[in-house]
């Protein structure tokens, strides 16, 4: 519901705008509607929607690469992931990459394919979770990675629980987990471990 109402207020500016296009595509995306998705990001990719930011341009090659990857494209997914990788580099942007799972993999399997973009696929896979920790449980659901993106921001309990409209009693438990599955004791450490694998 939030995002369908900032992508109404963000289409009263001036339009074409490629952050509304990907907080379109993303939309789409969660709603199964892959041709609508494709198109938003398509108009982003031919520049036809220009971004502000380059981290919209990643996100926006992240996304499309997952897309075309589950629909059996390889070629396009490795173009999209291609095209994400020039973006984010000059920056060093990893999170982006984090935020996917399903890239992550793509990165692993497509090393030695990358081009002059192998450095950088290394820094970022050396911040990604290792794949044994994802397959022992250690893995933070979405729930957990949003509690853990908000414990930089100083915000209270209260107050994140407030912004994900959830109770208290919710936020401390995904905290508890977060910290268990980090192997920390707290928000602090949970902030440095989080920073080092690339989940902030």
């Amino acid at each position: 519901t939030w995002a369908r109402e900032l992508v109404q207020a963000v289409d009263l500016r001036p339009p074409g705008a490629g952050e509304t296009a990907l907080l379109r595509a993303m939309l789409h995306h969660d709603a199964g509607s892959t041709d609508a998705a494709r198109s938003e990001l398509a108009a982003i990719e031919r520049g036809q929607a220009p971004c502000h930011v380059t981290l919209t341009r990643v996100q926006a090659g992240v996304l499309g690469a997952e897309i075309e990857h589950r629909l059996g494209n390889a070629v396009r997914a490795h173009d999209r992931l291609m095209g994400a990788l020039e973006a984010a580099e000059p920056e060093g942007l990893v999170r982006p990459f984090a935020d996917r799972p399903v890239v992550g993999g793509l990165l692993r399997t497509g090393q030695g394919r990358f081009g002059r973009h192998e450095a950088f696929v290394r820094q970022v896979l050396a911040r990604l979770p290792s794949e044994p920790a994802e397959a022992d449980g250690t893995r933070l659901t979405a729930a957990e990675l949003a509690v853990l993106r908000e414990l930089p921001s100083m915000l209270s309990l209260q107050e994140i629980a407030d912004a994900h409209s959830v109770s208290v009693n919710t936020v401390k438990s995904h905290l508890r987990a977060v910290y268990r599955k980090l192997g920390v004791s707290g928000r602090r450490g949970a902030v440095e471990v989080g920073r080092r694998r690339g989940l902030l």
